[in-house]
């Protein structure tokens, strides 16, 4: 965020687009398996977004894209994946003005 504001002065965009995924069943995975996949599909972009929505609120202007892959949408019940991104879908609307959200 600070690279964005020293080189532009401001904050625009902010894109969520890092995460991977674990193809087992949420009950097979090892903690620390679960730990690793959560750790970046979840809170990488929680932190990015928490970091970021201040700065805009400041600005009253930005937008943030939260980037979902087809696996977050199109899995298994019980799935790892399809928890972690229901989750941040919802908890993403409530942040900043609809008009600022975009889900892909």
């Amino acid at each position: 965020m600070q690279t964005a504001l020293t080189a532009f002065g401001r904050l625009d965009v902010v894109v969520n687009n890092a995460g991977y995924g674990d193809i087992a069943p949420f009950e097979q995975l090892s903690a620390e398996r679960f730990k690793a996949v959560m750790d970046t599909n979840f809170y990488g972009v929680v932190n990015v977004t928490r970091a970021a929505v201040p700065l805009m609120r400041e600005q009253r202007s930005g937008c943030i894209l939260q980037i979902s892959s087809v696996g977050g949408r199109l899995t298994r019940p019980g799935s790892s994946r399809t928890m972690q991104r229901n989750g941040l879908s919802e908890a993403s609307r409530n942040l900043l003005p609809r008009s600022c959200l975009r889900s892909a």
